[in-house]
């Protein structure tokens, strides 16, 4: 998208406002994504010279008005998708990201505003009028020489979220902190913050940035990863985090996961606890690394075949794909052969992995059972169709008898 895609998406907003005597400028990300060459996500404008009543009123006539914060003249326009905000001001009067005592003030100058916000990429604007760049403090060339800047030293540290913004900046962008913004950062109070604010910020690190390593390290060096349970990936753990990152198939728990292979049980559930993180993702986080166990344990049995075999009925069992835990052992483990092994020994093949023996042949083959016998019977026989291979169920059942038969004579 280039700045004249901009002003053709937007035309009919533009333009009433300019009839009502308002003066629209985009800002934000989608001004810094237009001169980085990649489609912007989200849209963001400022509407200088209108009250937040005329404003109100002249959004209306075009679209349908969400209001977000209408004492801070923020609202959002439904079908344009577009945040849109009055000119403010604000002054921290109280701990953590929301502290902050906010007034809008139609009549400010773009760089008066802009001051407001936390790095020159994403202080610059762009006149739709006048169809220039409006960058007083030089966001292009910081864009330009990937250097992330604070536009004031002043004001930023007053935020401790921008610290972590920071590391998802680094780890999306490529780009390094200048030596004053890193000792801002270093100074950030990261307790302030809620859990959602720190869950939403280490998300987008890790799912949006395309060198995740970069903003880890960054906040392994300002000693912020401290305050996440002392959770320090090593260089290979961060070397297969930025692999993963390109991953077509990648979620959140799988970055996750590889995050913390090798931290502690203990740290891991503290993590976890931190971030409130939901249910369902720490359980992925978990069956992963436990299943990782097992799969190793059972290869130094030296068994390959049922290592396979098992761990991909686990993973089916789990409604997990055996493909995906064989990539997260690739880039925590090296394991460059698991696909190939995997294919061989048919665990792509989920007939062949899911148990064959079900409650109906026993009912068939043995009334008698009793309910309480029926879960050891169907998996012990899973077992014996997985470490012996086989795909008959009439042998299955016969090596279970066997089995019964041996273990009566040991008695």
């Amino acid at each position: 998208m280039t700045f004249k895609d901009l002003e053709k998406k937007f035309h009919t907003l533009i333009n009433t406002i300019q009839q009502k005597g308002g003066h629209l400028i985009f800002v934000g990300g989608c001004v810094r994504d237009i001169l980085r060459g990649i489609e912007p996500k989200d849209f963001d404008a400022e509407v200088y010279n209108l009250s937040s009543e005329d404003l109100l009123s002249a959004l209306g006539e075009i679209d349908q008005v969400k209001t977000i914060g209408k004492k801070f003249g923020v609202f959002y326009l439904t079908d344009y998708k577009i945040e849109i905000a009055l000119p403010r001001l604000e002054q921290k009067i109280a701990k953590g990201h929301k502290g902050f005592d906010i007034k809008t003030y139609p009549s400010l100058s773009f760089k008066e505003a802009s001051i407001r916000r936390d790095l020159t990429i994403n202080s610059m604007g762009w006149d739709p009028i006048e169809k220039k760049l409006l960058d007083p403090w030089n966001g292009q060339r910081d864009l330009k020489n990937k250097v992330l800047r604070a536009t004031n030293l002043e004001t930023f540290g007053e935020d401790p979220l921008r610290a972590l913004r920071v590391a998802q900046f680094m780890a999306r962008f490529k780009m390094h902190p200048d030596a004053s913004l890193k000792n801002l950062c270093a100074a950030q109070d990261l307790s302030e913050l809620s859990m959602d604010r720190l869950l939403a910020e280490f998300k987008k690190l890790l799912m949006m940035g395309i060198k995740p390593s970069y903003g880890l390290r960054f906040l392994k060096e300002t000693n912020l990863l401290s305050f996440f349970a002392d959770i320090c990936p090593t260089d290979s753990i961060l070397e297969a985090l930025d692999e993963a990152a390109l991953y077509d198939e990648k979620d959140f728990a799988f970055m996750l996961a590889i995050l913390t292979v090798d931290a502690s049980f203990i740290q891991v559930k503290l993590f976890f606890q931190i971030m409130n993180l939901p249910k369902e993702t720490q359980e992925v986080v978990y069956f992963l690394q436990s299943l990782t166990l097992c799969f190793f344990n059972r290869l130094k049995e030296g068994d390959e075949g049922y290592a396979y075999r098992e761990m991909a009925a686990y993973c089916y069992e789990h409604r997990y794909l055996p493909h995906k835990f064989l990539t997260f052992l690739k880039f925590t483990r090296n394991l460059e052969e698991g696909n190939l092994k995997a294919d061989h020994y048919k665990v792509f093949d989920r007939k062949k992995i899911q148990p064959i023996i079900k409650g109906n042949h026993i009912l068939k083959w043995r009334p008698e059972t009793s309910p309480q016998e029926f879960s050891g019977i169907l998996k012990e026989c899973h077992r014996l169709q997985l470490k012996e291979n086989i795909s008959d169920e009439l042998v299955i059942w016969d090596r279970w008898q066997e089995n019964q038969n041996l273990n009566k004579e040991k008695r």
